[in-house]
């Protein structure tokens, strides 16, 4: 029994695996300041193992265990991670919906008493204006006229969004009345922000958002890919029957996989973006919601023609060059006075553009 081959191979082990025990406790210990340096070490040491011991006959069970279970947990707990991580972001986006959407309901109802204003003022303008000689040019339409007060058709939109009471021409405190909540009064003289400015600010944030979701869905959609890869490895490298199993039993059926509150927060901003900034063409605002991300550039024609341009200029320079000294050598004895000045003129101001330069 002594000179047995699957005997020998057993001392040899559990010589090895107190250096193994040690090896675990200390990557224990420095879990949590090199995370990615034992991630790798862990999948090179699961993978590579196998490798090895295909040359033995009789591979150890209890030691072979004991690496699919450390590396099984080591899946979990970067699950676990994965899935902690994408529920807070979601939770987090749907919060900033709802502040988005609520804006928006402001920014649409404050239009709307505004344009109900506007039209209560013409109309009293109307019945009690007198003819001047003026023309009846008086201060608010001077006003108008350089401010430029207009109502555009996005304006008109947001009042067709609106209640049934816009429509039929109520002023804002009938409008007031018929809600079911009242806002605070605050002073309207510091706090009032223009329309124009709130509309460009809620169009640049609402697309930040959109933008945002599309990065949350793709970090669902790579970490589900990771996921795939690190299974078919390990399937390759241990032969594992069925394949994909870690996959089907606990990846698949994970909230980040699973999850359709992506694409419900992406619905919901392309319905808010075309309601209220593309006069209700869906269409129209997905495409710019889409476009948020510019791609870089093509440079190569401006370079081309800054190039032409420096060459140009020098070849000129040198033609000047030889212009020039061909002038020192002139009968009349004025013209190389004056061509040397003018050389000293331009060499003195190359020199200022190079000292600035420098």
């Amino acid at each position: 029994m002594a000179r047995n081959g699957s005997t020998r191979t057993v001392p040899e082990i559990t010589q090895r695996s107190p250096s193994a025990n040690t090896d675990k406790d200390s990557k224990r210990n420095t879990f949590s300041g090199s995370n990615s340096k034992r991630a790798s070490q862990m999948l090179k040491r699961v993978f590579t193992y196998t490798e090895s011991q295909e040359k033995q006959d009789d591979p150890p069970s209890s030691e072979f265990q004991r690496r699919q279970d450390e590396f099984f947990s080591f899946l979990d707990d970067e699950l676990a991670k994965i899935e902690s991580f994408y529920q807070m972001k979601e939770e987090e986006a749907t919060e900033r919906l709802k502040v988005l959407k609520e804006q928006l309901h402001i920014m649409r109802d404050q239009r709307i008493q505004e344009v109900l204003s506007n039209k209560k003022g013409r109309t009293q303008q109307g019945h009690s204006h007198k003819p001047t000689g003026f023309g009846g040019l008086n201060g608010s339409r001077l006003k108008e006229a350089f401010v430029g007060r207009r109502i555009g058709k996005n304006s008109k939109a947001l009042a067709e969004l609106a209640t049934p009471a816009a429509n039929q021409g109520q002023d804002a405190e009938v409008v007031n009345r018929r809600r079911d909540f009242s806002r605070r009064p605050e002073d309207a003289a510091n706090h009032e922000v223009p329309y124009r400015s709130a509309k460009r600010k809620l169009k640049h944030a609402l697309q930040e958002f959109y933008r945002g979701v599309e990065l949350l869905k793709a970090y669902a959609y790579l970490n589900r890919t990771a996921f795939r890869k690190i299974n078919k490895k390990y399937d390759k490298a241990v032969n594992s029957r069925p394949p994909l199993r870690y996959m089907s039993d606990k990846v698949n059926k994970a909230w980040f996989v699973q999850s359709e509150v992506t694409e419900n927060l992406m619905a919901a901003a392309e319905d808010l973006y075309a309601r209220y900034f593309e006069r209700g063409n869906r269409k129209i605002a997905i495409s710019k919601l889409r476009k948020t991300l510019k791609k870089s550039g093509d440079y190569s024609p401006n370079t081309f023609r800054a190039g032409l341009l420096l060459m140009a200029g020098i070849l000129f320079g040198i033609q000047a060059l030889i212009y020039a000294s061909q002038h020192f050598h002139h009968p009349d004895p004025t013209i190389p006075i004056h061509t040397s000045y003018l050389l000293q003129v331009s060499l003195n101001a190359s020199d200022i553009r190079h000292i600035w330069l420098h």
